[in-house]
């Protein structure tokens, strides 16, 4: 069994959002309170989602939107517990980087000692047949590349370490 919580502003509300996979594979949704069966298809480009019956198409546009039945909806990711490797909005945004799911590294765009700004993309990752842009969560520079390009990686994996700028 799997589970995993997350704190998320959705168009202005924050919803609490508990998942849940059972011994079986299948998948439910409590939400605010209110629980739902999840299907996913992830056999075309984006995901196909079925909550309780009803069909929705998802498509992850970056780390703060995502176009859902062709509407881009903004979101805020504000907390995260239960997946291995992810931490808390508050925790510290200098050390490890690793990747927020199971996939291939499919790209690492940066080097030992590059300097990055909030915001610039690290590494791609090929998860679940969508491409997932690991941004920078602070000024830095990135002291050590662990992992090469191809690489299958877990959230356990180290791909780099950033660190401030000495002297900023």
């Amino acid at each position: 069994m799997s589970r995993m919580k997350a704190t998320l502003e959705l168009d202005g509300h924050v919803h609490e959002v508990q998942l849940e996979q059972d011994a079986s594979g299948r998948w439910t949704a409590e939400v605010d309170g209110h629980v739902y069966r999840l299907h996913v298809d992830r056999s075309g480009p984006g995901a196909v989602v079925s909550v309780d019956g009803t069909v929705h198409v998802f498509d992850h546009l970056d780390e703060d939107a995502a176009r859902i039945d062709g509407t881009d909806t903004p979101y805020r990711l504000l907390a995260l517990q239960g997946v291995a490797g992810a931490e808390d909005a508050a925790a510290s945004q200098y050390g490890p980087v690793r990747p927020p799911m199971t996939g291939k590294l499919e790209a690492v765009l940066v080097e030992a000692g590059q300097e990055v700004a909030a915001g610039d993309v690290l590494f791609v990752l090929e998860a679940m047949k969508m491409r997932n842009e690991v941004k920078a969560p602070a000024d830095g520079v990135v002291v050590a590349v662990h992992v090469e390009a191809g690489s299958a990686v877990d959230t356990g994996t180290t791909v780099l370490d950033l660190e401030p700028v000495e002297g900023a």
